[in-house]
């Protein structure tokens, strides 16, 4: 449609907004037009959506609207302004400009404390059949009315339903003090408002009470009174601002909150609002098939409903009917000028990033949301996550803040805070953080995921005995559950070097009727045997783990996912032992279980991890065009998701492809690229890839042919506790073996000082012990290497 056609130059947007080039760009930087860039960046391609532009213009010139104190000038008829004078339009104009300036004022910031407010249900006071849908439906149209707002809290329909409903309040007409003491802890509010509707002659009249029934506070009082059913939104306008006005906001708050006509982020039609509030509050509480047939009515009556639209895509994807799904969602994004900020922001969010596979676009709406809602939850969630997934740590660290000050006990919050301040290199503020969490709140639902996050910071940092104290804290508080945590036990017995004891816990989880408990020990076991250079048990081991996975449901998306895991790493093993062949099975095998899944768009690192393994084999296999095609492919796919870290894989190809031209010193340009774009310790804080640094390292000492020691500093990284020294423990194992040959070679060589050559045959000698203690029982493909450390090790000690 020519509504969804992009706008998508500073000259076409210009002429849609009917205003200078300038006037767009200046408007852009200081009051948020909704303008977005092909790449991002300052210098790319403008373009934007219809859609969005109406809805900002709508949203600039209402929100500065009071809440009834004071009116904005309506525009003055048409024949009025044909007898108006040179000098009277200028004074217009200047007049007008004033009017203007006032109404595209930025929003103020958020206020240090927003009331909480639950709306509950009213009395049916007349007892009239005609008024039982509007005991629910009006109180409904107010809190739609007032979602909009940035300085009120208002519970929203589904969630005070399903409160109301767990209270077996669901249908109360009223609610007694004893009630609404239980509403406010059910939902955390500061204060709730209940009202009654009476109807005289053709006049309804509605009395609102709000009040705190934790205290003796006497309740503040408002009341509307409208003509019919047609009243009922400028009723709701009107209480919405009384509301805020008996909460006691600043009039300065209240002159510059969102608050367009309710009508507009709704409906103007009375039927179509009463079957959209019946369907909503059904579809809330799972009785979809009830729910969609009266939303599908009510966008019947008003076919630009696009509030009805929206939650008729979320009942229908509910309920699996995907034909629906997609007509709905693109029905509600074609008419979402007719949302609020709050209700188009998520929509857009979930619709780029489900549907239209948009990444750029879905980070835009969340950008947008957060603009105007920096404290709703959702959006806030999922900008961290967004930026945390760009691995931009500094971006997703203020989001996580910023969310944390409006959600005090979130946990999402607190570990995105923990995983930013590690990836930042403050890890002393990221246990204090999660200190502060674990002793304020013993009681919290997810205390448990913040000890285990503080496990984790221990894990990585080498501090065992607290990773294990932490450990046995949970299974003091939570007996029963020690199958869940062996694990956890056996990571951190893993990374202390107690092989033995890793897998006797291990073993436990062998054989237990929980398949992901199996295949979780098997990589594990998998792990611990490639760290000792066993890779024909490392690849029986990952046979195990298919038949493992044979036992669980093939819907299982993470079932799935993990087989593509498992397929994949054997074609590593198979890699390892020069079986290219079998290696290309497997690897295809793992690609045809994501090819197979509609999920797999947005698992982009799964598959990129399964092409670049492809490309490394085509490159051993001397095929060249395949390897070249995989590589412009991973380029394509890395551009698809505008993530700039991850071009690490595609530097990462380019450098390996460099290694077999013979040019390792380009190759060294490459992979130096690549390491620079690695986040340490990473999103999941269980370190940073090992192969982007020992690529670089092994790249350096090719292009000078010797152990070189520009080499030692990269190699000992993968020693370090922030690399993932479980995950490729080969590659952890041989980088012990080239520290002690550049430390050997530097005892060889002459014109150190004794004390150098001293301190070289140490570390020599303490790398060299270290390989061997790793791989002393290796299999044979390795015994070149394990024989030199070995020989070596020998004349170092005999010196």
């Amino acid at each position: 449609m020519e509504q969804d056609r992009p706008l998508e130059s500073w000259k076409e947007i210009s002429g849609y907004l009917h205003c200078s080039l300038r006037t767009c760009q200046r408007w852009e930087k200081q009051l948020d037009l909704p303008i977005h860039r092909l790449d991002g960046t300052p210098k790319a391609r403008v373009f934007a959506y219809k859609n969005e532009l109406d809805g900002w213009l709508e949203t600039k010139l209402k929100h500065a609207q009071d809440s009834g104190e004071e009116r904005l000038p309506t525009r003055p008829r048409l024949k009025k302004w044909l007898g108006v004078s040179a000098f009277g339009l200028s004074v217009l104009a200047a007049g007008a400009f004033l009017v203007l300036q006032r109404q595209l004022l930025p929003l103020l910031p958020l206020p240090e404390h927003k009331p909480t407010l639950a709306i509950l249900p009213f009395e049916n006071a007349s007892g009239e059949v005609t008024l039982d849908d509007w005991r629910t439906a009006l109180p409904d149209l107010i809190i739609t009315d007032m979602a909009q707002s940035r300085i009120v809290n208002i519970v929203r329909i589904t969630d005070l339903y399903r409160a109301l409903v767990g209270l077996k309040l669901g249908e109360a007409n009223r609610f007694s003090d004893d009630d609404l003491r239980r509403i406010v802890e059910k939902t955390k509010v500061d204060r709730v408002a209940t009202g009654a509707i009476l109807k005289e002659g053709r006049d309804l009249i509605l009395t609102v009470s709000i009040r705190d029934p934790r205290t003796k506070e006497a309740p503040r009082l408002i009341r509307a009174d409208f003509a019919g059913e047609r009243g009922v939104f400028a009723a709701a306008d009107n209480l919405s601002r009384g509301i805020k006005q008996v909460l006691d906001l600043d009039k300065r708050q209240r002159s510059r909150d969102i608050d367009r006509d309710v009508r507009r982020v709704s409906t103007a039609s009375p039927q179509a609002f009463r079957l959209f509030s019946r369907g909503f509050r059904l579809a809330g509480v799972e009785k979809y098939q009830e729910g969609i047939v009266l939303l599908q009515k009510a966008v019947e009556i008003d076919p630009k409903f696009a509030l009805a639209y929206k939650y008729l895509w979320r009942a229908c994807m509910n309920t699996r009917r995907e034909t629906d799904e997609k007509a709905y969602i693109r029905k509600a994004v074609g008419f979402s000028s007719r949302l609020s900020e709050r209700e188009r922001g998520d929509m857009a969010v979930l619709f780029y990033r489900d549907h239209d596979m948009n990444p750029a676009r879905e980070r835009a709406a969340l950008e947008r949301l957060w603009r105007f809602h920096p404290d709703d939850r959702f959006g806030g969630i999922q900008l961290m996550i967004s930026y945390s997934d760009r691995e931009d740590w500094g971006k997703a660290l203020a989001v996580a803040e910023s969310g944390l000050a409006a959600n005090k006990q979130e946990m999402i919050f607190i570990a995105g805070i923990v995983r930013c301040l590690e990836n930042l290199g403050q890890p002393d503020k990221a246990l204090a953080v999660l200190n502060d969490f674990i002793s304020a709140y013993p009681e919290h639902p997810y205390w448990s995921n913040a000890v285990l996050l503080r496990e984790k910071c221990h894990l990585i940092h080498n501090r065992f005995d607290e990773a294990l104290a932490d450990l046995e804290a949970q299974r003091m508080r939570y007996p029963g559950r020690e199958k869940f945590d062996i694990d956890r036990k056996s990571i951190a017995q893993i990374y202390r070097g107690d092989f033995a004891g890793a897998e006797r816990e291990l073993d436990k989880l062998l054989g237990q009727e929980d398949v992901s408990l199996n295949l979780g020990a098997i990589m594990l076991l998998r792990d611990i045997r490639l760290l000792q250079g066993k890779v024909e048990e490392a690849k029986a081991l990952l046979h195990r783990g298919f038949e493992v996975a044979a036992r669980g449901e093939e819907s299982n998306r993470g079932l799935r996912l993990m087989l593509a895991v498992l397929h994949n790493e054997l074609a590593y093993l198979h890699f390892m032992t020069g079986d290219f062949d079998e290696a290309l099975k497997e690897v295809e095998t793992a690609e045809g279980v994501l090819q197979a899944g509609t999920w797999v768009p947005m698992n982009p690192l799964s598959r990129l991890e399964v092409l670049r393994m492809k490309a490394l084999l085509f490159l051993k296999m001397d095929k060249m065009e395949e390897f070249e095609r995989l590589v412009l492919k991973v380029r394509e796919i890395i551009a698809g998701q505008q993530n700039p870290k991850l071009m690490r894989m595609y530097y990462q190809l380019l450098g390996h492809g460099e290694i077999k031209n013979n040019k390792p010193r380009k190759a060294v340009e490459y992979f130096w690229k690549a390491l620079d774009s690695t986040s340490v310790p990473g999103f999941e804080l269980d370190g940073a890839d090992p192969r982007f640094f020992y690529d670089l390292a092994d790249a350096i000492e090719r292009s000078s042919r010797t152990p070189d020691p520009r080499a030692l500093p990269i190699y000992e990284k993968i020693l370090s506790p922030l690399v993932n020294r479980l995950h490729h423990g080969d590659l952890y194992a041989r980088s012990l073996y080239r520290i002690a040959k550049i430390h050997d070679r530097s005892v060889l060589d002459g014109g150190a000082r004794a004390e150098e050559i001293q301190n070289s045959r140490a570390k020599a000698i303490e790398h060299y012990r270290g390989f061997l203690n790793l791989w002393k029982d290796a299999d044979p493909i390795f015994a070149a290497e394990i024989r030199d450390a070995r020989e070596r090790l020998s004349f170092l000690e005999s010196r």
